[in-house]
């Protein structure tokens, strides 16, 4: 009696709880190992404060959607992420816009994920969004200044118009074009709420910077840091068909079927 008694106890003391994240207010479902592969849509927001002049501080930041392939062999994960479009906020009255065309041009974008399938915990390492940028280490500061001879070393035109860097529209307080390039590190940590959805909060780092512009007005470097609130920095993640591509989670965005609306 003892003996299985004994057992029980370890059998019991071996299991792992769900895991709670208060800072969502949800806890974790467990899964089985392999669970979380195949096809998802993401949804990222990086909300952020950008000092802009003769305005002050203000609130920016834009939404991200990816599509998330993701293999299992056993062992672990192996992630890949490819942006499919960006919503840039309006900030101070100026609208701006990048064209899918140059979105689908941003290289793919591999991503180390641990998975606690019996918790639920899921978190990411650092990984990088690079617009234009190839060759610079992550620990190397960006170049900002035009006369840094780096910026033929490290910038290139990503969506080969003829321009410099990555092409963004604007319109509003100023109309134009800015040519720029942006490394932008992320990493989630959240839960998994089964093996379809997952979701949670994004840390972010966006070094951005403006090689041209057909407006001198445009051609000001903003300095951006991520928004204090945690919760206006978040993800989520949906399952897909195996064979959907960017196509098709942008469609789902487009007729409501892909919420915009944060999830927790």
């Amino acid at each position: 009696m003892i003996g299985r008694v004994l057992l029980v106890a370890i059998a019991s003391s071996a299991c792992v709880e769900p895991v709670y994240d208060d800072r969502l207010g949800v806890a974790g479902v467990p899964t089985d190992e392999g669970a979380l592969a195949g096809t998802f849509g993401l949804a990222s927001t990086a909300a952020d404060l950008a000092e802009v002049p003769l305005l002050g501080e203000q609130v920016g930041g834009g939404m991200t959607f990816a599509l998330v392939t993701r293999a299992w062999d056993g062992a672990g994960y192996a992630q890949t992420n490819t942006i499919c479009r960006v919503i840039n906020y309006d900030v101070a009255g100026l609208s701006s816009a990048v064209s899918e065309d140059t979105v689908h041009t941003i290289p793919q974008v591999p991503v180390v994920i641990t998975i606690d399938h019996a918790s639920g915990a899921v978190a990411t390492e650092r990984f990088f969004e690079l617009w234009a940028v190839r060759g610079l280490s992550p620990d190397e500061d960006m170049p900002t200044a035009p006369d840094d001879a780096r910026f033929s070393t490290y910038f290139y035109d990503m969506d080969g118009d003829g321009n410099p860097g990555a092409t963004m529209t604007t319109s509003g307080l100023v109309s134009g074009e800015v040519y720029f390039a942006q490394r932008k590190g992320l990493a989630f940590t959240g839960v998994v709420r089964g093996p379809d959805e997952s979701f949670g909060l994004l840390e972010h780092k966006k070094e951005a910077t403006v090689i041209d512009a057909t407006d001198d007005l445009l051609k000001t470097q903003t300095v951006r840091a991520q928004h204090p609130d945690p919760k206006q920095s978040w993800w989520h993640e949906v399952r897909l068909a195996d064979s959907a591509g960017c196509a098709d989670l942008t469609a789902a965005v487009d007729d409501g079927t892909f919420s915009l609306l944060r999830p927790f």
